[in-house]
């Protein structure tokens, strides 16, 4: 999605103007003791019940319409839920009756804030002013609205007005308690803000404010968890604070964390409708989403709000950017500027939109612009710095990050974990190949530097041929041996997971196989990945975004490098057959429209898979070349209904169908009884209103009711079902799941080989079978039942799967070629299980089939190649094949692994090689390398006594 940068000066503003109670000054006491209901309805609306005291205002207004606090009360309500306009109304009711009414000036004020009319905020600041010279308030407002219009010097004149005062006499109430940390703030203040602010909380604890104030302030000093739990705070007490969602809308896009960005949006857009901050942090993650029409929409009613928002016109540019009108964003740019010609915002805005795209070349210009306006724009010399990096510029990098941190006061961990680990890339070499440079940790570099650069270049050739298409070089690689340190390369964080790799187009990072460690001991853990698939998905990213210019959406640049992956080695497929089956069981399998959205969901695995195999569909359904074609009109700047419908002929809902068809093809070779998420038992349930007595619809229930473990409500449709039809298969393994779940293994075992013989067909029914058979001593029927598991799901490889287990079962049946039949057609499924594949190799080893063991050895290496018995074998099996050069480069890793006094052997082992190939100095180099670390190494005495 589209990174908007916390824009922490204007939040502070939004907070300010915003819906809410005790932005104004309090009320006077006696304004409301005549009538007891506007005190209730204060109440409610201290509660966030703004409907309630709305209807109970409005009672008021009527029965005694010369009430100025009962039309203030019900403007503050109307501005909470949206209704400027009957707020307005209300204002200019109170005020026509009381026109020195400071509480209504107030109020007068903050609407005007609130709606962009800044020259209109100033003028009733005026007013309150001539009536109370002192009041904080009213300059404060001033202040902020100088601020959106660019007069800074007279905004610090305003806020620091306030301060003198705060000076002169002791201040005690809450809202000009805010009014001088606000104040305070403006004008570089800390510590005397935080406990202005803590003071203001103790003066009237159900105060919104103080709250909303103190989270914006510690979001500005990067301390979010902070912040986080402040605006949690206030949603305790006022479950309808609008602005509370607002500032947690800040948060979480300052983490990252877009998914619950999104929720906060809809949480603060529920209350509010026309919430400002929730409508433009909503229309920068529909345009991430390539959701234009949505965005602009919500762009739209955000400036009839507020047309004079420099945040939303920030969000209005980058949509003008994005779709490609640079007429209107050049004049929308030039509107801002005139206004107030120091915002560089506006170029950062949309240059953080861009990054978000991957398209860090032009983000990098637009921040630079953005700088050059403003040279105290510290977040913008921070994404410089970032995108700068990421176009393979690490000593501008550096440069520019040094600028942040020279002058913004706090620290912020973004920039602070870059610049240490610029200091740390010292440590790094770089190895050169015609088309890469790649930087590897000098602990690594004589392991990682055999195999990854071949590799690299493997991947260049296989797709520059196929993608009729050459990146610009040279390609920056860089490899990290701590994942901590690869998620600060990657996102400037430590704490990302299940990332591996990133591209950024000429820039590639990527985890080291040594990457994870043990959680207790620190040391590194087998891998739980290929280095090798990833690092061929990551460069097939270089490939798409250099010949899309960078304007791929990203299913499609996650789904060409997942397809690649799978055409690059048969068996670095995903397995995730079973989850395709259960999405479309549920009818969850992603519309096209929403798969980009999906990325930043909790579905981010299976929209990998789904992009994979959405690009598989279309290559093997119409042709490789309309996948050029369609990443040439990405280039430009077309988007995917009309790209779809250019090349494929087809509408968004018309691809959908027809890929719906392929996933079905797909799934047919999974047989098992679904598992069914809540929103499709609740359809089920909706259809068997109408559909009483359907036994299908029944057990469908049943089994959704089963998996999420509610036993009476899967007995009641069960029982249901059984009494329509006794012997329906579906039903009769239900019942031989809940008989073997209640250990009546037993009974479990009559019903679930009933519902085989009456055609049910679940690969997990004939594993249950399967462990009966076991658990009996009935290995040849368990046999059988294993087999049948395979045939209704040939691609299971998980916990308990049928090859492993029929491995062991022929083994113990001594069977040897058929227990290795089993583990050779896993290992074609399975690309991580390297200790199968040893196990294999040694088999293959023991029968001298050397081709066979090599391939499983080098299977292996693309997962570990940190394992020094693997490269001794591998130079084992090399030197029998007769490929002398590999078996050299296997034990020079080998040396590079092990100890060195544990390392003559192999030493006098490459010394031996070298010797065979006729490179009579290396051999002489490594003999006497083996007799230094041991000097009776008889191999390397040998070999040294027969030399001249």
């Amino acid at each position: 999605m589209i990174r908007r940068a916390p824009s922490f000066a204007i939040f502070a503003l939004l907070l300010s103007i915003a819906p809410g109670l005790a932005f104004a000054q309090a009320p006077a006491p006696e304004a409301t003791a005549d009538d007891p209901r506007v005190t209730q309805a204060m109440a409610d609306m201290q509660k966030g019940s703004w409907n309630t005291a709305i209807k109970e205002l409005l009672k008021i207004v009527a029965d005694t319409p010369d009430s100025v606090e009962a039309h203030l009360q019900l403007a503050r309500a109307y501005r909470a839920v949206g209704q400027y306009d009957d707020a307005d109304r209300e204002t200019a009711e109170g005020l026509r009756r009381e026109p020195k009414n400071l509480d209504a000036l107030h109020v007068a004020m903050e609407l005007h804030l609130a709606r962009g009319r800044y020259d209109e905020a100033r003028k009733v600041g005026d007013q309150a002013l001539a009536i109370d010279a002192k009041d904080v308030h009213a300059l404060r407002y001033q202040g902020l609205s100088l601020i959106e219009q660019g007069k800074r010097d007279e905004a610090r004149e305003k806020f620091q007005a306030v301060v003198e005062i705060a000076k002169a006499e002791k201040i005690e109430d809450s809202s000009r308690l805010c009014d001088v940390a606000d104040a305070l703030w403006k004008l570089g203040g800390d510590q005397e803000v935080v406990d202005a602010l803590d003071d203001a909380k103790k003066s009237d604890p159900i105060d919104p404010e103080p709250n909303l104030l103190l989270g914006a302030v510690l979001l500005e000093k990067y301390e979010d968890a902070q912040a986080i739990k402040e605006l949690r705070l206030l949603l305790q007490r006022n479950p309808g604070s609008a602005d509370a969602h607002a500032g947690l809308i800040d948060c979480y896009h300052y983490r990252g964390e877009s998914f619950q960005e999104e929720e906060e949006c809809d949480a603060a857009l529920a209350i509010n409708r026309n919430l400002v901050p929730a409508l433009q942090a909503s229309a920068v993650i529909l345009l991430g989403d390539l959701k234009f029409a949505e965005a602009k929409a919500a762009i739209d009613k955000a400036l009839a709000v507020n047309p004079a928002s420099n945040s939303v016109l920030a969000a209005r540019a980058a949509y003008e950017y994005l779709t490609n009108d640079r007429a209107k964003f050049e004049a929308t740019c030039a509107h801002v500027l005139s206004v107030d010609p120091k915002s560089g915002d506006i170029y950062f805005v949309v240059g953080e939109a861009l990054a978000s795209r991957m398209r860090f070349a032009e983000a990098l210009a637009l921040c630079k612009k953005a700088v050059e306006i403003d040279p105290k724009l510290w977040k913008a010399w921070v994404s410089v710095g970032k995108y700068s990096f990421n176009t393979g510029d690490e000593e501008g990098g550096i440069a520019a990050l040094k600028k942040a941190q020279e002058g913004d006061p706090w620290e912020y961990p973004w920039r602070e974990n870059m610049l240490t680990l610029a200091d740390y890339l010292k440590e790094f070499v770089t190895v050169t190949t015609p088309h890469f440079q790649i930087r590897i940790h000098v602990e690594e570099k004589q392991v990682l530097a055999e195999y990854l650069p071949p590799l690299l270049e493997e991947a260049w050739d296989a797709m520059v041929k196929r993608y009729e298409f050459t990146p610009k070089t040279p390609i920056l690689v860089e490899v990290f041996p701590e994942q901590r340190d690869f998620a600060v390369r990657t996102i400037g964080m430590e704490g990302i997971s299940g990332i591996l790799g990133a591209c950024f187009g000429s820039v590639i990072t990527l985890d080291s196989p040594r990457a994870f460690r043990n959680a207790k001991t620190g040391k590194p853990m087998p891998p739980p990945f290929s280095w090798a698939r990833t690092t061929w998905h990551e460069f097939a990213h270089v490939m798409a975004l250099q010949m899309s210019k960078s304007r791929v959406p990203r299913w499609f640049t996650e789904g060409l490098s997942t397809w690649e992956e799978r055409r690059s080695r048969f068996d670095w497929d995903r397995e995730m057959d079973y989850d395709l089956f259960l999405a479309e069981a549920n009818g969850t399998i992603i519309p096209l429209a929403e798969l980009n959205a999906a990325f930043r969901t909790n579905r981010i695995i299976f929209a990998y898979f789904q992009g994979g195999l959405i690009c598989e569909f279309i290559e093997t359904t119409y042709g490789w070349d309309k996948i050029l074609k369609m990443l040439k009109l990405f280039g430009d700047d077309k988007q995917t209904p009309e790209v779809v419908k250019e090349v494929l002929g087809l509408t968004p809902e018309e691809f959908d169908r027809k890929f719906l068809d392929f996933v079905h093809a797909k799934t047919a070779i999974v047989h098992a009884f679904p598992v069914y998420e809540q929103q499709t038992i609740t359809r089920f349930r909706h259809e068997l209103e109408s559909k009483p007595k359907d036994a299908d619809l029944l057990l469908k229930l049943a089994w959704g009711y089963f998996w999420q473990k509610k036993a009476t409500d899967c007995g009641e449709m069960l029982d249901r079902a059984l009494r329509i039809a006794p012997e329906n298969p579906s039903a009769l393994a239900l019942r031989g799941y809940l008989a073997f779940n209640d250990g009546q293994l037993d009974k479990a075992g009559e019903f679930l080989k009933k519902a085989a013989a009456n055609g049910a067909r679940d690969f997990i029914l004939h594993q249950k079978l399967a462990q009966l058979a076991k658990r009996a001593k009935k290995p040849d029927e368990a046999i059988a039942e294993y087999q049948a598991a395979k045939a209704d799901f040939p691609r299971f490889v998980g916990d308990g799967n049928p090859y492993t287990e029929l491995e062991a079962l022929y083994r113990a049946k001594e069977m040897p070629a058929e227990a290795q039949r089993e583990l050779e057609n896993y290992v074609t499924i399975q690309h991580n299980d390297f200790k199968i594949r040893r196990q294999l190799a040694d088999a293959y080893g023991e029968k001298e089939d050397w081709k066979k063991q090599l391939q499983y050895l080098e299977e292996i290496n693309w997962v570990n190649p940190f394992d020094v018995d693997l490269h001794t074998e591998l130079a084992t099996t090399y030197q029998k094949l007769g490929r002398l050069d590999a078996a050299c480069r296997e034990l020079r890793v080998a040396i590079a692994l092990t100890e060195r006094e544990s390392s003559a052997d192999l030493h006098a082992r490459l010394a031996e090689l070298y010797d065979q190939r006729g490179m009579s100095d290396e051999a002489r180099a490594e003999a006497q390398e083996a007799l230094r670390i041991q000097p009776d190494n008889e191999r390397a005495t040998k070999l040294l006594d027969r030399k001249p």
